[in-house]
């Protein structure tokens, strides 16, 4: 988010009210202030199989090492979510982990969940992805029609 803005982009961020995890609440706001983008950004709790923003409001949608957190039964509806609340010819691009980087973080943390494969959940969706393979992540670009 503070990259985006940094750039002049518009950002809104979010993660689930409830989580606990050792990746949440990790003082951006702080961050954001430092470099002066803080009033660039906009944070708001919620799940996103309920994103809380209307219909095609979002040019890009940027999910950083998240998918493979939500229940595999709702990444369908993740999916579902995304397409509606972003514009026409717009970009979905998500970072996830390899199975490189889930072994390393395992080291540390044995329960961490395996990794997610976009492309799975997108059949039948209309939607095209290209996957482009990191040394700790895999990039997905998704294009909207």
């Amino acid at each position: 988010a503070i990259t985006l803005a940094l750039n002049g982009y518009r950002v809104s961020t979010g993660e689930p009210e409830d989580d606990e995890s050792v990746y949440a609440n990790q003082g951006w706001h702080n961050n954001a202030k430092k470099v002066n983008v803080e009033h660039l950004i906009e944070f708001k709790a919620f799940d996103a199989t309920e994103i809380p923003y209307e219909d095609n409001v979002f040019d890009a949608i940027f999910s950083l090492g998240t998918l493979h957190h939500i229940d595999e039964s709702n990444r369908i509806k993740v999916f579902q979510e995304f397409i509606r609340t972003t514009k026409t010819n717009a970009i979905i691009c998500l970072f996830e982990p390899n199975q490189k980087a889930i072994n390393m973080i395992r080291e540390t943390d044995a329960t961490h969940p395996d990794a997610a494969d976009p492309d799975e959940y997108i059949k039948g969706l209309n939607l095209t992805s290209r996957k482009i393979e990191g040394s700790n992540f895999d990039a997905f670009v998704i294009k909207i029609p």
